[in-house]
């Protein structure tokens, strides 16, 4: 993900966030659908780190949910930061950090 916006060179970030960002506080559906959508991206996560379980890659006793709201939080930071044209290597290292941290059997 980081890679994909290094190469935008525009660095103009994702339209939900966008949307989010700029409307929050003015428009109260663009909050929810952000919301609901940020919701799901979460909900995706947290069944990636429940497969990831499954395999044996993270530790089966660790909370699949908290670990889903963490990805989102690195996610949407590196996104956020990638905006403000933060260097590459820092980015890369945050994402690499954030994935170091998920617990292994």
């Amino acid at each position: 993900m980081v890679h994909r916006h290094l190469d935008d060179t525009r660095r103009r970030g994702c339209f939900v966030v966008n949307s989010a960002s700029k409307l929050h506080g003015q428009d109260a559906e663009v909050a929810a659908l952000a919301r609901a959508t940020y919701q799901r991206v979460e909900d995706l996560l947290t069944a990636c780190v429940k497969d990831a379980q499954r395999e044996g890659d993270v530790d089966p006793n660790a909370d699949p949910h908290q670990l889903g709201r963490l990805l989102l939080a690195a996610l949407q930071g590196v996104e956020f930061l990638a905006k403000t044209h933060m260097d590459g290597s820092a980015l890369l290292q945050i994402g690499r950090v954030a994935l170091s941290r998920l617990p292994r059997p």
